[in-house]
């Protein structure tokens, strides 16, 4: 492919109608280094550039005179920002008025869009896309790691399609509102995240209490060990050979399944209801709670009948206990039944210990009002994970039709 010869994306904005073209880097980049001249005495702080597009971070203040005879550059705003050591894997990022003052050394070279030929945060758009990395690859022969070094003339020669400048800006303002959507919605998790933490302590500790319907105070929390609230189950894990016990009515639920998510839906490995002693069923609802290994503490509740291994302990409330409460008492102790773990190799809470844990439980109407509270909120928490996710693959699949995917040979 040459220079006179177009590409487009499969989706544009609709005012804009003319080709993309074929341009080299130097065509439309220019590199920017001013020299800094290091006084002794000075504090400076240096740049680094993370790879797989995590961006710029800064690194200790160090002075002039440690920096000895170390060719450093100040940081101009706006440019593109490349760690040559690491720019096949995509440490790229754009300079802003936060890291004026700042230096940064050779291994951190600069670029400044020439005039009305490019968008900076366009440009980092194109490099972390696949097009942008296999680029950047090309310009950083050699082996693996610290021996694959971006050449200034090698990336000076690549080749990258491009729209006109008002069409880059117009792509590079159109995602950049999208990340603000999807940051808005992370903050937004968060905080509700923080906030049911912060409801969770005030109503385990009984520092809020409900009332019932009459408006009266409800009996007294009372003293109970986990083993008084349900059936505790645990089971093992059939040999993956053994045909007959997978493919048919139950899923399997692993530590791997038990993740932030209250709800466990896993279904990677379904289990006959028939034939499988150790597997013990697991009714819907229960509560789950990974009782060995790296994970131990996680908790979750079974959205469907389900079977489980030997790492996992779960509840199955009894009458009187509510599903919903008996998993949030679970989460909130959740710290402090960890501190329970043998201490050996691969921490583990047995059946027995686990069964074993005191707390204090109220009133089962009570429980439901607090487990009805509790699961609003996860709602709300689940619905905005929910607009996360689909915000995040509505981005992905704009960035795979907005930008040109011809990989050039």
């Amino acid at each position: 492919m040459n220079s006179s010869e177009t590409i487009e994306p499969p989706i544009r904005f609709p005012e804009f109608k003319e080709p993309w073209e074929t341009r080299p880097i130097a065509h439309i980049l220019k590199r920017c280094s001013t020299a800094v001249e290091l006084e002794p005495e000075t504090q400076y702080t240096q740049i680094g550039l993370r790879s797989h597009g995590k961006g710029i971070f800064y690194k200790k203040p160090v002075t002039g005179k440690s920096l000895g005879n170390k060719r450093v550059f100040w940081i101009q705003p706006g440019c593109l920002a490349l760690n040559i050591v690491f720019a096949w894997e995509q440490a790229v990022g754009k300079t802003t008025e936060r890291e004026r003052g700042l230096i940064a050394s050779h291994r951190f070279p600069m670029y400044a869009p020439k005039e009305k030929q490019a968008d900076i945060d366009f440009m980092v758009r194109f490099f972390l896309r696949p097009r942008g990395k296999h680029l950047l690859g090309l310009a950083s022969p050699g082996g693996a790691g610290r021996n694959r070094t971006l050449g200034q003339k090698e990336f000076d020669k690549l080749k990258v399609v491009v729209p006109s400048l008002p069409e880059q800006r117009k792509i590079a303002d159109f995602l950049t509102a999208v990340d603000g959507r999807i940051g808005q919605l992370i903050q937004k998790k968060a905080l509700l995240e923080d906030y049911k933490k912060g409801v969770m302590q005030q109503l385990f500790t009984q520092a809020i209490r409900f009332k019932d319907e009459h408006g009266n105070d409800f009996p007294d929390w009372e003293e109970k060990k986990l083993g008084q609230l349900g059936d505790i189950i645990t089971g093992g894990t059939p040999q993956t050979s053994d045909c007959e016990l997978y493919g048919n009515d139950y899923m399997f639920v692993s530590p791997a399944d038990i993740s932030n998510a209250r709800f466990v839906t896993t279904t990677k490995k379904n289990l006959s209801s028939q034939g499988y002693e150790k597997g013990r069923r697991v009714q819907e609802r229960s509560s789950l709670f990974v009782c060995i290994g790296s994970t131990i503490g996680k908790v979750a509740q079974a959205a469907k009948d389900c079977t489980t291994n030997q790492q996992v302990n779960s509840i199955v409330p009894n009458r009187g206990n509510s599903a919903d409460f008996v998993y949030s008492l679970l989460e909130y102790h959740s710290p402090r039944i960890k501190e329970l773990a043998a201490t050996q190799a691969v921490p583990i809470i047995n059946k027995t210990t686990f069964a074993g844990y005191s707390l204090t439980v109220p009133h089962p109407d009570e429980q439901t009002k607090i487990a009805d509270f509790l699961s609003a909120l996860d709602r709300k928490i689940e619905s905005v994970a929910t607009q996360i996710t689909e915000t995040q693959t509505f981005k992905r699949g704009l960035l795979q039709q907005m930008f040109v995917l011809f990989i050039q040979r």
